[in-house]
């Protein structure tokens, strides 16, 4: 329920009649219950078309705004949301919600530019984090799901299957040193079939448990110049 109008020709538009009035194809500025203002076009007695929603202390979402398009009352279209903490999204919205492609930049530095959808990070984008990491490849529900290729700020690079947020599936490390693996990982970790090669040449292979690769009589690996292989190897980022 509107508690309070006034009137403004900003856009330069229709000026929509006094308090409690049908607003149609009309520009006005509205004060709700819980503080929240909205400024813009309106059409069908509802928020339609360009305009600005700053919500009130007593709301939800106090201290965020939004700036964009509007269609029945919601956020639908090309829009900048910002958020009280200081985040800022600018992209497609649905529904009241982002939805579509956009960007969303943290307050602490990290950025993700990609596909949303009801408001969750899903589908294609990059996340840039402010430590100088960055992955390229598929999300789930705001987390890395899929194939997608982590870059580490040490010079590492990961590319292969992840699921919920960590490496899972097959994958290929390499580290900056030159050293890879090529295989199969779980939750983060060598898991099961793989194979380590060294820049000095010398490899080993065999089924990896928890990112170890046990090396003794009992073991199925596969040692291979096992002269100067050492028996088990951790794995660290």
């Amino acid at each position: 329920m509107m508690i309070a109008i006034t009137s403004n020709n900003v856009l330069s538009q229709t000026i929509c009649p006094k308090a409690d009035e049908w607003n149609n194809n009309c520009y006005a500025k509205y004060t709700f219950e819980d503080g929240s203002v909205y400024e813009g076009q309106w059409h069908n007695n509802k928020p339609n078309g360009i305009g600005t929603y700053t919500f009130g202390q007593e709301s939800e979402f106090a201290g965020d705004e939004y700036f964009g398009e509007f269609k029945h009352g919601q956020r639908h279209g090309l829009g900048s949301y910002t958020y009280s903490n200081g985040d800022k999204y600018f992209g497609s919205h649905r529904d009241n919600k982002a939805h579509g492609p956009g960007a969303y930049t943290y307050s602490k530095g990290d950025k993700y530019v990609g596909e949303f959808q009801d408001n969750n990070v899903n589908g294609l984008g990059t996340y840039t984090y402010s430590n100088g990491n960055k992955y390229v490849g598929e999300f789930k529900d705001d987390q890395m799901h899929g194939q997608g290729t982590f870059i580490y700020n040490n010079g590492d690079k990961y590319v292969g299957s992840y699921k919920n947020d960590k490496a899972h599936g097959y994958g290929t490390y390499t580290w900056k040193e030159g050293h890879i693996y090529i295989g199969n990982w779980e939750s983060g970790k060598r898991h099961g079939f793989g194979k380590m090669l060294y820049t000095d040449g010398y490899e080993k292979e065999g089924n990896w448990v928890n990112d170890i690769l046990p090396i003794d009589n009992n073991s199925i690996a596969k040692k291979i110049r096992t002269n100067r292989i050492p028996k088990t190897i951790l794995f660290s980022t």
